[in-house]
């Protein structure tokens, strides 16, 4: 809803007006560990993490909507084209129709669910997961089309921009893969580039003007050519034990993002990595900064919501 933020907690879904800064509603019986809400017209959607359960609320006065029980642990979800897409610990890919909570499919895909969310273009659903592949489903059908062999498991979602798929892995492989979005013809594909970063890439990439950004856990920011996964720059942001967690996002040609380890909030110049202002918190900030309207909001383990004014 427009002027809302929503923010999840280990035991608490908030509702917060982004103006003021002051509590609008929150509910505290969803356990929503480890996963963020999604908002869809006007409705929040949030998962329950090993409680099993996807709820849907009105997004202006908290009203629970509908509950569907999957029996299998929900984390982070994706709301597109009138479905709720998720991925459960029990290794299925589930369709939900947005309206009503009803099932819409059921399908294998690699692996257990972990905390990357489902990734929709092209009428293709692109999964990471606890599995060794990406998985590529219809997103009518849930039929599987292709998989794209990575040796390991993610958190990172996809980003699909430009006819290429890229996310990132964990270790062992500690590797950006990239694959060709509409696969190669055959049931298995290898990825058009990899690139090994040093450590687990759990931060979800960005794509902007032909280069890939995602975080590591070795601390550093990598800007990655999209094209030949060229390493462009790399920047250390000296996190205390490393744990770049965060996704990065850009808006007004700067590229944002939290410290994972690290309490800081960073702007950054894409193209060089020179940082622009940052921000000290009181706590870890593993969470994708928002940007809307001219405001960045970034939630921290301080348990605050912060809100920065960019300049016109």
């Amino acid at each position: 809803m427009d002027g809302i933020a929503y923010v999840a907690t280990p035991r608490t879904l908030y509702a917060v007006d982004v103006t003021t800064g002051t509590r609008v509603w929150s509910r505290h019986e969803f356990l929503a560990d480890w996963t963020a809400p999604a908002v869809w017209k006007d409705r929040v959607y949030v998962g329950s993490g090993g409680h099993g359960v996807v709820r849907a609320l009105d997004a202006t006065t908290g009203r629970g909507i509908w509950s569907f029980a999957s029996g299998s642990g929900v984390f982070n979800l994706t709301v597109a084209d009138d479905t709720v897409f998720f991925i459960g610990i029990d290794g299925f890919a589930y369709a939900l129709n947005a309206r009503t909570g009803k099932l819409r499919w059921r399908s294998p895909v690699s692996g257990p669910g972990s905390l990357s969310n489902p990734t929709v273009a092209g009428g293709r659903v692109y999964v990471g997961s606890h599995g060794v592949d990406i998985t590529v489903l219809d997103e009518q059908t849930g039929a599987l089309l292709w998989t794209g062999k990575m040796g390991d498991y993610t958190h990172s979602t996809p980003a699909v921009v430009g006819g290429m798929v890229y996310v990132g892995s964990n270790s062992p492989r500690n590797t950006v893969f990239a694959f060709d979005a509409d696969g190669c013809g055959q049931p298995t594909c290898d990825p058009v580039w990899s690139v090994y970063t040093g450590a687990s890439t759990n931060s979800s990439p960005a794509v902007y003007r032909g280069t890939v950004f995602i975080g590591s856990v070795d601390g550093s920011l990598y800007a990655l050519d999209a094209a030949t996964g060229h390493t462009r720059w790399s920047k250390d942001f000296g996190a205390p034990s490393g744990f770049l967690l965060a996704s990065p996002v850009i808006a007004g040609g700067v590229l944002f993002i939290g410290g994972g380890s690290d309490e800081w909030i960073w702007a950054v110049d894409p193209t060089d990595g020179e940082v622009l202002w940052s921000y000290e918190t009181g706590e870890n900030v593993n969470t994708t900064p928002a940007v809307v309207n001219g405001w960045v909001y970034v939630a921290s383990f301080d348990q605050n919501l912060y809100a920065f004014h960019l300049p016109e």
